[in-house]
């Protein structure tokens, strides 16, 4: 069974949490870890520390997928 982009975006939202890692982002969007760390330094995808870890704003990777998807480079 295919699903549109937009079911697959809102699939992702239904089970990632309120945080992501680098990795786990990459993973979700297709990027590369190191294409996720380019945007995080770019200020293009918010972070917030927790503990030692640096962790991805769900809301901030959510926009950054909305916007690879209108550029046809997200699935």
């Amino acid at each position: 069974m295919e699903h549109s982009p937009a079911e697959s975006v809102q699939a992702i939202r239904n089970v990632t949490p309120p945080v992501l890692s680098q990795r786990t982002a990459a993973r979700l969007s297709g990027l590369s870890r190191r294409q996720i760390e380019n945007l995080v330094s770019d200020g293009r995808l918010a972070t917030l520390q927790i503990g030692p870890r640096r962790m991805l704003s769900r809301c901030s990777f959510d926009a950054l997928l909305r916007e690879l998807q209108s550029h046809g480079i997200a699935a």
